[in-house]
């Protein structure tokens, strides 16, 4: 509450200073007075001194009649002081006014202000920093120079997670980095339109360790991991101090520096034996698995223009017996003609002036490489078929489970590395399958072993289902009814117009049921099979028939009889038959028969596309059977219906 009444006396005391006030120039100069006021364009900063008795005064910055800022400050001793941060576009007089908390007495002043220029800082949290000061900031073709950091007690997290990531690149366990420093660019500047980028100078500070230094130069942008953008080598010593970069864009930068360590701080050829003794006896050995049966020994670090011998022995008491197996200047030399799955022990000695110097010993044991490109060609029901990269030993094993990391069993033996393929038989439905593959070399009557491949796996189709249930829709529809099977995403159905072969997919579908469009009078056989979601099907099922045909038709007879005379004036009774048929679906015509007995005799009266026709060949007085079909045309061919049952009719 006591901080809302002191606002609410500020806007007040704002109130009054702008609207009476102002217009004043009664000042109680003994009471309250403004002794100083500055404003620094680099910094923002506007600065505001004076002595007052009031314990608090009120302090206003006007532009006009507009205010700026204001702030309540207390009284130390008889002095009070008020920075304010403020930025300004252009040139302009801010009006300053001071009062007491109660607005009894004031003090007015002014003060001339130009374009706020604040510099640009970069910095570090190691306490380096450059600032660029001016127009234009970073805008202009500016040479920033960052020194190198030696103390690394304090390193922030981000550092921290970017030297590892750097060390992970290529640096060895024994090399350090001990150097760090971080440019930031504000993400708001532009990069200069003359300029490829800002040149950053990396300078070495006096009294650094002379001799091979490599600097990295890694952008990080937002929070992506970082990118080595650059590296430079170069040879310090008093002729050169450093290195220019160019960042070629927004970002932070961080510089890496890896530099000898300070027990090399002469120049090795000055003294080699010494230096050599003081590197060979310090782990500075290692191998690893070369090409087939060969080893690769390495000098983490080394004297160019300065020659090792390499020995190896398959000893493995404390007393060995070492065999040479060459000299280098290098790096690296390779050993040769090892025996797979025997433990080979090396080491390098130095000779200088008579004395030599060994270094620590290291081991391998030769193994044939990890197998490759293992993966599934093809899953069917109860077989999968895989294949793997060829490799230059004596042949593979083969193994599976039904489990992705334990419970492996040898599937084969291929005895020739040749064959790099294998068709696995006689598996389950529906059940998925893990394989892994390794090489092995046979020395001496004994399989050596290299690593096992990746894993891959694959799922057998499902089951064999049941027969499906079928039937005739229509004339020309065959719908099945499917019997659903455990794992299936989907089911494939087959076709054919022979009972045990040629059979044709025609159709897919992940529901129970499934219609097929066929030709009327035709018999077919149908299979269906189970697939699962990755498209690996089972068996098919046994077959299930049908023939689609037309439906029998209705008849209806309606017999008439007309009486005529001749010219001699005698009656003559005419007969005759009005045959209606009733509609059948898919029908393309009619065949109406005639006879005088009910079950042989018939002839044909009529073939017709209509429903309604006129037999006047009955005679009246006479008792006839009518019967009828419908037939379709597929192709060329009639199929036909069957025939109504006899319908009698007397023509009378």
């Amino acid at each position: 509450m006591k901080k809302l009444s002191k606002i609410l006396v500020a806007l007040i005391v704002t109130f009054l200073f702008t609207n009476v006030l102002f217009a004043s120039n009664a000042t109680s100069i003994d009471l309250l007075s403004i002794t100083n006021k500055s404003y620094d364009k680099t910094t923002g900063e506007l600065v505001v001194e004076g002595t007052t008795v009031y314990d608090e005064v009120m302090v206003s910055l006007f532009d006009g009649e507009k205010l700026v800022s204001l702030k309540t400050v207390s009284r130390k001793s008889s002095n009070y002081s008020a920075t304010f941060n403020v930025e300004f576009t252009e040139s302009k007089t801010i009006t300053i006014k001071v009062g007491d908390i109660d607005s009894k007495d004031h003090a007015i002043s002014s003060i001339d202000v130009t374009p706020t220029e604040k510099p640009k800082t970069l910095s570090d949290d190691g306490g380096n920093s450059v600032t660029i000061l001016g127009e234009g900031g970073f805008n202009k073709s500016t040479t920033l120079e960052v020194g190198i950091m030696a103390d690394f007690s304090n390193l922030n997290d981000q550092e921290k997670f970017l030297m590892n990531f750097i060390q992970e690149r290529g640096f060895k366990s024994n090399q350090k980095i001990v150097a760090v420093a971080e440019i930031k660019l504000g993400h708001d500047e532009q990069l200069p339109e003359t300029n490829n980028g800002y040149k950053i100078r990396i300078y070495i500070p006096e009294g650094a360790t002379q001799g091979f230094h490599k600097l990295y130069i890694a952008r990080l942008l937002d929070d992506q991991k970082p990118t080595i953008e650059e590296a430079r080598e170069f040879n310090y010593d008093s002729t050169i101090n450093g290195v220019e970069f160019t960042a070629n864009g927004l970002g932070t930068y961080f510089i890496y520096d890896e530099t000898p360590e300070e027990t090399n701080t002469t120049t090795p050829d000055t003294n080699p034996v010494e230096l050599i003794a003081t590197e060979l006896t310090n782990a500075v050995v290692s191998v690893s698995k070369g090409e087939q049966n060969s080893a690769v020994v390495a000098l983490d670090k080394y004297y160019k223009n300065q020659t090792y011998t390499l020995y190896k022995s398959t000893t493995t008491s404390k007393k060995k017996k070492w065999k040479k197996v060459g000299t280098f200047s290098g790096e690296t030399l390779t050993a040769t003609g090892l025996t797979f799955g025997q433990k080979t022990f090396f080491k390098v000695t130095v000779e200088f002036s008579g004395k030599k110097v060994d270094s620590n010993t290291v081991n391998i044991t030769v193994k044939p490489d990890k197998a490759t490109g293992l993966k599934v060609t093809k899953a069917g029901a109860t077989s999968i078929k895989l294949t793997w990269d060829k490799a230059g030993y004596t042949g593979y094993e083969l193994q599976r489970s039904t489990k992705a990391t334990s419970g492996f069993k040898k599937v084969t033996f291929l005895t020739k590395n040749t064959k790099t393929s294998y068709e696995n038989k006689k598996l389950k439905n529906a059940t998925t399958y893990y394989y892994r593959v390794r090489t092995y070399k046979t020395v001496k009557g004994k399989k050596v072993y290299g690593g096992f491949s990746d894993v891959v796996s694959a799922t057998t189709g499902p089951a064999k289902p049941k027969t499906p249930s079928i039937k005739a829709v229509n004339y020309n529809t065959i719908a099945l009814t499917l019997k659903k099977t455990k794992t299936a995403a989907y089911y494939e159905v087959s076709r054919s117009t022979k009972k045990n072969k040629g059979y044709t997919t025609i159709g897919a579908t992940s529901e129970l049921v499934f219609s097929d469009t066929v030709n009327t009078g035709t018999t077919y056989y149908y299979k269906v099979r189970a697939c699962n979601a990755a498209g690996v099907c089972g068996s098919w099922s046994s077959y299930k028939s049908k023939k689609t045909s037309l439906k029998t038709t209705k008849v209806s007879l309606v017999p008439e009889v007309t009486v005529t005379a001749n010219e001699e004036g005698k009656e003559i009774k005419n007969g005759k038959v009005i045959v209606t048929l009733g509609a059948v679906d898919g029908a393309t015509g009619y065949i109406i028969q005639r006879s005088t007995k009910k079950s042989s005799g018939f002839k044909k009266v009529s073939e017709t596309t209509e429903l309604t026709v006129e037999d006047t060949g009955a005679k009246a007085g006479k008792t006839y059977w009518y019967r009828a079909r419908a037939y379709r045309l597929v192709g060329t061919k009639k199929v036909y219906g069957a025939w109504t049952k006899p319908v009698k009719v007397v023509v009378k």
